[in-house]
Protein backbone atom coordinates (compact mmCIF):
# COMPACT_ATOMS: atom_id res chain seq x y z
CA UNK A 1 0.00 0.00 0.00
CA UNK A 2 1.15 3.56 -1.07
CA UNK A 3 1.64 5.72 1.66
CA UNK A 4 -1.30 7.86 -0.07
CA UNK A 5 -3.27 5.25 -0.50
CA UNK A 6 -2.34 5.06 3.85
CA UNK A 7 -3.11 8.57 4.37
CA UNK A 8 -7.03 8.41 2.71
CA UNK A 9 -7.74 5.34 4.82
CA UNK A 10 -6.97 6.81 7.46
CA UNK A 11 -8.96 10.30 6.41
CA UNK A 12 -12.14 7.89 5.64
CA UNK A 13 -11.58 6.05 8.78
CA UNK A 14 -11.26 9.39 11.11
CA UNK A 15 -14.18 10.97 9.24
CA UNK A 16 -16.40 7.36 10.01
CA UNK A 17 -15.23 7.66 13.64
CA UNK A 18 -15.63 11.87 14.20
CA UNK A 19 -17.38 12.84 11.01
CA UNK A 20 -16.14 15.68 8.38
CA UNK A 21 -14.17 18.06 10.74
CA UNK A 22 -12.80 21.87 9.69
CA UNK A 23 -11.44 24.21 12.27
CA UNK A 24 -14.60 25.72 12.40
CA UNK A 25 -17.36 23.56 10.95
CA UNK A 26 -18.61 19.49 11.25
CA UNK A 27 -20.42 17.66 8.24
CA UNK A 28 -21.36 14.33 8.17
CA UNK A 29 -19.19 11.67 7.08
CA UNK A 30 -18.57 11.54 3.68
CA UNK A 31 -19.09 8.41 1.45
CA UNK A 32 -16.33 7.16 -1.09
CA UNK A 33 -17.34 8.95 -3.98
CA UNK A 34 -17.48 12.14 -1.87
CA UNK A 35 -21.19 12.65 -1.18
CA UNK A 36 -22.11 13.23 2.31
CA UNK A 37 -23.87 10.42 3.67
CA UNK A 38 -27.53 10.31 5.23
CA UNK A 39 -26.38 9.21 8.62
CA UNK A 40 -28.43 6.74 11.00
CA UNK A 41 -29.51 7.86 14.24
CA UNK A 42 -27.31 5.33 16.41
CA UNK A 43 -24.15 6.67 14.02
CA UNK A 44 -25.02 10.72 14.64
CA UNK A 45 -25.46 9.84 18.58
CA UNK A 46 -22.19 7.83 18.51
CA UNK A 47 -19.97 10.26 17.22
CA UNK A 48 -21.79 13.25 19.61
CA UNK A 49 -20.79 11.20 22.27
CA UNK A 50 -17.51 10.85 20.55
CA UNK A 51 -16.95 14.76 20.72
CA UNK A 52 -18.24 15.50 23.82
CA UNK A 53 -15.67 12.90 25.32
CA UNK A 54 -13.25 14.69 23.15
CA UNK A 55 -14.20 17.90 24.79
CA UNK A 56 -12.33 16.55 28.27
CA UNK A 57 -9.66 14.65 26.38
CA UNK A 58 -8.18 18.08 24.80
CA UNK A 59 -6.76 18.69 28.57
CA UNK A 60 -5.01 15.53 28.36
CA UNK A 61 -3.42 15.80 24.66
CA UNK A 62 -2.22 19.70 25.40
CA UNK A 63 -0.93 18.54 28.48
CA UNK A 64 1.22 15.62 27.02
CA UNK A 65 2.46 17.66 24.01
CA UNK A 66 3.79 20.38 26.03
CA UNK A 67 5.50 17.99 28.10
CA UNK A 68 6.88 16.00 25.00
CA UNK A 69 7.76 19.57 23.91
CA UNK A 70 9.81 20.55 26.65
CA UNK A 71 11.73 17.16 27.11
CA UNK A 72 12.47 17.44 23.42
CA UNK A 73 14.03 20.50 24.12
CA UNK A 74 15.59 20.22 27.80
CA UNK A 75 17.62 17.22 25.60
CA UNK A 76 18.54 19.29 23.03
CA UNK A 77 19.87 21.59 25.58
CA UNK A 78 21.28 19.32 27.33
CA UNK A 79 23.60 17.65 24.41
CA UNK A 80 24.39 21.00 23.35
CA UNK A 81 26.17 21.72 26.74
CA UNK A 82 27.55 18.11 26.47
CA UNK A 83 28.98 18.21 23.06
CA UNK A 84 28.07 21.27 21.26
CA UNK A 85 27.21 19.57 17.85
CA UNK A 86 23.05 19.81 17.52
CA UNK A 87 21.48 18.63 14.37
CA UNK A 88 19.73 21.38 12.56
CA UNK A 89 16.27 19.95 14.11
CA UNK A 90 18.02 19.65 17.31
CA UNK A 91 18.91 23.50 17.02
CA UNK A 92 15.59 24.94 16.87
CA UNK A 93 14.55 22.76 19.90
CA UNK A 94 17.13 24.00 21.83
CA UNK A 95 16.75 27.60 20.96
CA UNK A 96 12.60 27.77 20.67
CA UNK A 97 10.80 29.01 23.86
CA UNK A 98 7.81 26.52 24.10
CA UNK A 99 5.79 28.63 26.21
CA UNK A 100 6.28 32.01 24.38
CA UNK A 101 5.00 29.99 21.48
CA UNK A 102 2.25 28.80 23.18
CA UNK A 103 1.01 32.52 24.61
CA UNK A 104 1.57 33.48 21.35
CA UNK A 105 -1.33 31.11 20.26
CA UNK A 106 -3.76 32.65 22.78
CA UNK A 107 -3.07 30.42 25.48
CA UNK A 108 -3.27 32.12 29.35
CA UNK A 109 -0.01 30.95 31.36
CA UNK A 110 -2.77 29.55 33.55
CA UNK A 111 -4.19 27.39 31.16
CA UNK A 112 -0.46 25.94 30.11
CA UNK A 113 0.47 25.73 33.97
CA UNK A 114 -2.92 23.37 34.52
CA UNK A 115 -2.17 21.34 31.67
CA UNK A 116 1.39 20.50 32.26
CA UNK A 117 0.58 19.96 36.49
CA UNK A 118 -2.00 17.52 35.99
CA UNK A 119 -0.23 15.54 32.93
CA UNK A 120 2.88 15.70 34.81
CA UNK A 121 1.83 14.27 37.96
CA UNK A 122 -0.59 11.71 36.48
CA UNK A 123 0.88 9.27 33.96
CA UNK A 124 -1.27 7.88 31.21
CA UNK A 125 -1.65 4.28 32.31
CA UNK A 126 -3.17 5.72 35.71
CA UNK A 127 -5.71 8.46 34.74
CA UNK A 128 -9.19 7.40 34.06
CA UNK A 129 -11.22 8.22 30.53
CA UNK A 130 -13.56 11.41 30.51
CA UNK A 131 -16.72 8.97 30.58
CA UNK A 132 -15.34 7.74 33.77
CA UNK A 133 -13.99 10.88 35.57
CA UNK A 134 -13.55 14.39 34.80
CA UNK A 135 -9.95 15.97 33.85
CA UNK A 136 -11.14 18.43 36.53
CA UNK A 137 -11.40 15.77 39.32
CA UNK A 138 -7.62 14.63 38.03
CA UNK A 139 -6.58 17.84 38.45
CA UNK A 140 -8.16 17.54 42.11
CA UNK A 141 -6.51 14.58 43.06
CA UNK A 142 -3.28 15.71 41.64
CA UNK A 143 -1.31 16.25 44.63
CA UNK A 144 -1.53 12.52 45.85
CA UNK A 145 1.31 10.08 45.93
CA UNK A 146 1.62 6.40 44.21
CA UNK A 147 0.12 4.40 45.19
CA UNK A 148 -2.90 6.09 47.18
CA UNK A 149 -3.60 8.41 44.18
CA UNK A 150 -4.66 5.07 42.49
CA UNK A 151 -6.83 4.15 45.13
CA UNK A 152 -8.56 7.46 45.35
CA UNK A 153 -9.00 7.69 41.39
CA UNK A 154 -10.39 3.97 41.22
CA UNK A 155 -12.83 4.91 44.45
CA UNK A 156 -13.94 7.58 42.73
CA UNK A 157 -14.57 5.84 39.21
CA UNK A 158 -16.39 3.46 41.41
CA UNK A 159 -18.58 5.30 43.04
CA UNK A 160 -19.22 7.94 40.05
CA UNK A 161 -18.41 10.88 41.76
CA UNK A 162 -18.60 14.39 39.92
CA UNK A 163 -15.51 17.48 40.57
CA UNK A 164 -17.55 18.91 43.50
CA UNK A 165 -17.86 15.29 45.21
CA UNK A 166 -13.79 14.92 44.65
CA UNK A 167 -13.30 18.17 46.78
CA UNK A 168 -15.76 17.42 49.31
CA UNK A 169 -14.52 13.94 49.99
CA UNK A 170 -10.63 15.16 50.00
CA UNK A 171 -11.82 17.85 52.57
CA UNK A 172 -13.55 15.22 54.28
CA UNK A 173 -10.24 12.92 54.10
CA UNK A 174 -7.76 16.16 55.35
CA UNK A 175 -10.10 17.18 57.89
CA UNK A 176 -10.03 13.48 59.81
CA UNK A 177 -6.35 13.13 59.12
CA UNK A 178 -5.38 16.21 60.31
CA UNK A 179 -7.84 15.92 63.67
CA UNK A 180 -6.51 12.41 64.40
CA UNK A 181 -2.92 14.20 65.91
CA UNK A 182 -3.68 17.56 66.43
CA UNK A 183 -4.73 18.65 69.78
CA UNK A 184 -8.27 19.68 70.03
CA UNK A 185 -8.44 23.40 70.33
CA UNK A 186 -11.01 24.59 73.29
CA UNK A 187 -14.33 25.76 72.04
CA UNK A 188 -16.82 28.05 73.64
CA UNK A 189 -19.94 26.11 74.31
CA UNK A 190 -23.04 27.94 72.49
CA UNK A 191 -25.64 29.21 74.52
CA UNK A 192 -29.43 28.07 73.80
CA UNK A 193 -30.69 31.30 72.59
CA UNK A 194 -34.33 32.32 73.89
CA UNK A 195 -37.24 30.26 71.56
CA UNK A 196 -39.35 32.54 69.30
CA UNK A 197 -41.97 31.50 70.57
CA UNK A 198 -41.64 32.73 73.79
CA UNK A 199 -44.13 35.76 74.86
CA UNK A 200 -42.08 39.01 74.60
CA UNK A 201 -45.24 41.37 75.89
CA UNK A 202 -43.73 42.23 79.10
CA UNK A 203 -40.35 43.48 77.25
CA UNK A 204 -38.14 44.80 80.24
CA UNK A 205 -34.61 45.89 80.75
CA UNK A 206 -33.87 41.96 81.47
CA UNK A 207 -34.87 40.61 78.59
CA UNK A 208 -33.06 43.48 76.50
CA UNK A 209 -29.62 42.51 78.72
CA UNK A 210 -29.87 38.54 78.28
CA UNK A 211 -30.23 39.44 74.26
CA UNK A 212 -27.34 41.76 74.28
CA UNK A 213 -24.93 38.34 77.00
CA UNK A 214 -26.25 35.74 73.98
CA UNK A 215 -24.50 38.21 70.85
CA UNK A 216 -21.54 38.80 72.94
CA UNK A 217 -21.33 34.99 73.76
CA UNK A 218 -21.79 34.51 69.91
CA UNK A 219 -19.21 37.41 69.20
CA UNK A 220 -16.73 35.39 71.03
CA UNK A 221 -17.04 32.04 69.55
CA UNK A 222 -16.53 33.67 65.70
CA UNK A 223 -13.24 35.20 67.22
CA UNK A 224 -12.17 31.54 68.58
CA UNK A 225 -13.12 30.19 65.39
CA UNK A 226 -11.34 32.61 63.32
CA UNK A 227 -8.28 31.25 64.96
CA UNK A 228 -8.95 27.97 64.41
CA UNK A 229 -6.75 26.27 61.24
CA UNK A 230 -9.47 26.35 58.19
CA UNK A 231 -8.66 22.04 57.29
CA UNK A 232 -9.45 21.71 61.25
CA UNK A 233 -12.94 23.88 61.21
CA UNK A 234 -16.22 21.78 62.22
CA UNK A 235 -18.58 22.33 59.14
CA UNK A 236 -21.39 21.87 60.96
CA UNK A 237 -20.69 23.63 63.58
CA UNK A 238 -20.15 26.52 61.43
CA UNK A 239 -23.63 25.59 60.09
CA UNK A 240 -24.88 25.13 63.36
CA UNK A 241 -23.29 28.78 64.41
CA UNK A 242 -24.82 30.79 61.54
CA UNK A 243 -28.29 29.37 62.19
CA UNK A 244 -27.56 30.57 65.83
CA UNK A 245 -26.76 34.26 64.91
CA UNK A 246 -30.23 34.45 62.61
CA UNK A 247 -31.83 33.09 65.84
CA UNK A 248 -30.70 35.91 68.13
CA UNK A 249 -31.02 38.49 65.10
CA UNK A 250 -34.81 37.69 64.25
CA UNK A 251 -35.24 38.25 67.90
CA UNK A 252 -33.75 41.27 68.09
CA UNK A 253 -35.59 42.63 65.44
CA UNK A 254 -38.95 41.25 66.88
CA UNK A 255 -38.31 43.00 70.57
CA UNK A 256 -37.18 46.30 68.76
CA UNK A 257 -40.64 46.48 66.86
CA UNK A 258 -42.46 45.24 70.39
CA UNK A 259 -40.79 48.46 72.10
Amino acid sequence: MSGSDFELRNLHWHEKMYGHLTPISWLPPRNSDGALQRMKRKDWGRILSRHEATDESIHWWLGDLILYGERRQAEAQQKRQDCGELTPDEVRWADGDIRQELRAEGMSNEKIRNYVMVARAIEPEFRATPRELSWSAHRELRKLEMPELKVWIDRAVEKEWSTRDVIRELHLAGLKMQRQPAPQTPMPTLPSPPKESEDFDDVDDSATAQLKRLAAQAGGFVASLMKIDVAQKDLPLVAELKDYLERVDRLALRIEAMK
